[in-house]
């Protein structure tokens, strides 16, 4: 294999499963897709290998498509773009507050 891989989510239209599909182009100029996974019992104590390992600009597309699909992350931490407009509405009422009260920030 050559390529980048590319790694699509989509939402199953009838249930709540999501369907991850990752492929990449192969040498002799085809494209090779991943097959389902097998899941294997190991003996207590045994460490399993990753099933699968990512370059980090595959493993940002990986999240990129579970994006846009709906899937956003459970910690109560903002976007980007929601700290930003919170610190924006901070400085205001700052603002607001030092002129009602007189007061030089």
């Amino acid at each position: 294999m050559n390529g980048t891989m590319r790694i699509t989510a989509d939402r199953h239209p009838w249930s709540l499963l999501i369907e991850l599909r990752a492929g990449v182009e192969s040498r002799a100029g085809g494209f090779a897709v991943a097959q389902p996974v097998l899941m294997v019992e190991l003996p207590d104590g045994e460490v399993a290998d990753p099933f699968m390992k990512l370059m980090p600009a595959d493993a940002q597309q990986l999240l990129d498509e579970l994006w846009r699909i709906g899937i956003r992350p459970s910690q109560e931490q903002g976007s980007v773009g929601q700290s930003a407009a919170m610190q924006k509405h901070l400085d205001d009422m700052r603002t607001i507050a030092f002129h009602t009260l007189k007061v030089k920030p």
